[in-house]
């Protein structure tokens, strides 16, 4: 066999094996050439360079009959699950008659993927969006065992898990990975209830997802609390390109809470227990710290509780509710500023519950730091 070199196959001679063992990969007219091997590896890496040739490989047969293990559609990649000292035929073609390719063949062993089987399934964390918890991920290294799929062309995959919410509802969905922006994958999800080894097929998808032929399943109806397992696999399984995964629903809060464990900058991902806060993010500032939170930028959030004795400042706009809460020790007077610049008594008197004496009435005092004398008023309400 051909190994660690680049190798020119001259196809000028080739006829078209259309509708002989044609590569299920690739329906166009294929001109190639036929060769036999033992394994001595459990796996083939194959680079496909000028006029990309394409490079599948079957179990030994006959002519005709024969067990596909991998097909690559004129792309490089890995073909795995091979069983060393087995006899294997391989097929490398071109869709053009009459060219000559180019191509390098190695020998290549397969370390599985940890999420290679469900028992292996890495848990995804639900959030409100796709990208609050987005995990890259890579079919590269996957094998292909019992696995059937209900839709689409099946491929070697990998497993992932998510706990359904209380609604019992959630969407799972394929895109783009965060390290490359690579959009070329060409995702199949399929989802099930159970457990490895006893698992029903709830939903499955191809190419629902509104970018590229990335995947898209909204499930409802499901029980909030149990586990479902996803099995995501390539169309055909003949490219390794990378993805991204996130179960989401528009329900959930996601919460976070001031840490100050690095220093006081609101951007710094250290200084919170769950990530800096995004638009979908309740915050909690807790009291009895060091450090806290400055934020020199625009900030949005759904929510910020402060406790009694912390403080949050804001150097550019702010958007989301805060209460701040404030521990008094008797029912005495006390001196209460606003929280924020530019609030006016009306809108501290409409928006706020303040305690009340005889009448009742609530006493406010406005007082200006340049020395003006108080300025008390007596507020029926």
């Amino acid at each position: 066999m051909y190994k660690r070199q680049p190798n020119t196959l001259d196809l000028s001679e080739a006829t078209d094996d259309a509708g002989n063992d044609n590569p299920s990969c690739d329906s166009s007219g294929n001109y190639g050439v036929w060769y036999t091997w033992t394994a001595t590896t459990n796996g083939l890496a194959f680079t496909s360079g000028t006029s990309s040739p394409g490079f599948a490989v079957y179990e030994a047969g006959s002519c005709g009959s024969l067990v596909k293990v991998g097909c690559l559609n004129n792309a490089s990649g890995t073909i795995t699950g091979l069983t060393i000292s087995n006899d294997y035929i391989f097929y490398i073609w071109d869709d053009t008659a009459g060219t000559s390719v180019t191509f390098c063949l190695e020998e290549y062993t397969n370390i599985p993927l940890a999420n290679d089987d469900c028992s292996g399934a890495i848990a995804l964390s639900p959030g409100n969006v796709f990208a609050d918890y987005a995990v890259d991920g890579s079919v590269e290294d996957a094998t292909l065992g019992s696995e059937t799929a209900d839709c689409g062309s099946n491929g070697a995959g990998v497993w992932y898990s998510v706990v359904v919410p209380d609604d019992g509802e959630i969407s799972i969905e394929t895109g783009a990975d965060a390290a490359t922006s690579d959009t070329g994958f060409d995702s199949v999800i399929e989802a099930f209830s159970g457990s490895c080894g006893s698992l029903v097929s709830i939903d499955c998808d191809d190419d629902g997802a509104s970018t590229g032929s990335f995947s898209l399943l909204e499930l409802t109806g499901l029980t909030p609390g149990d586990t479902i397992y996803i099995r995501v696999w390539e169309y055909g399984g003949n490219a390794i390109e990378p993805f991204s995964i996130s179960a989401h629903n528009t329900s959930i809060v996601i919460t976070t809470t001031w840490t100050g464990g690095t220093d006081t900058d609101w951007a710094t991902a250290g200084n919170w227990s769950n990530g800096v806060p995004t638009s979908e993010t309740a915050v909690t500032i807790p009291s009895s710290l060091t450090n806290y939170p400055t934020a020199t930028a625009a900030v949005s959030t759904t929510s910020v509780a402060m406790a009694s004795g912390t403080s949050l400042i804001a150097e550019s706009t702010f958007a989301g509710s805060i209460t701040y809460n404030r521990n008094l020790a008797s029912t005495n007077w006390y001196l209460v500023s606003s929280p924020v610049v530019g609030e006016t008594m009306d809108d501290m008197i409409a928006n706020h519950t303040f305690a009340t004496g005889t009448a009742p009435n609530i006493g406010i005092a406005p007082y200006l730091n340049d020395g003006s004398a108080w300025d008390l008023s007596l507020i029926h309400i």
